[in-house]
């Protein structure tokens, strides 16, 4: 039996990103049995530098740009065009998420 002949187990959650693969972009969906799994998968993603320009910055329907991984607004940053997320991950440290204006 192979890995693709697995089945695999019933996510509870999921969620769709556009990731950017060796310069070829399309549709990922993350499965996890919790947010905590999910929000990890989506920070690998990040530091992988593999999520796509386009939903970084995503907009809420006000128009506020908002952080893929915690669905946080986005903050200008000191570094002029860029925006940062204030929020703080499981272990404490900042968000490392940054978008440009």
């Amino acid at each position: 039996m192979t890995q693709h002949d697995q089945t695999p187990p019933a996510a509870s959650y999921a969620f769709v990103v556009t990731v950017d693969l060796d310069g070829t972009r399309g549709p990922l969906t993350i499965a996890a049995e919790s947010v905590n799994e999910l929000r990890k998968a989506v920070r690998n993603l990040v530091a992988a530098g593999m999520i796509a320009e386009a939903p970084a910055a995503a907009a809420s329907p006000s128009g506020t740009a908002r952080c893929p991984i915690h669905g946080r607004e986005l903050k200008p940053s000191q570094r002029r065009g860029m925006l940062y997320c204030p929020a703080r991950d499981d272990d404490g440290s900042y968000c490392k998420h940054k978008a440009r204006v």
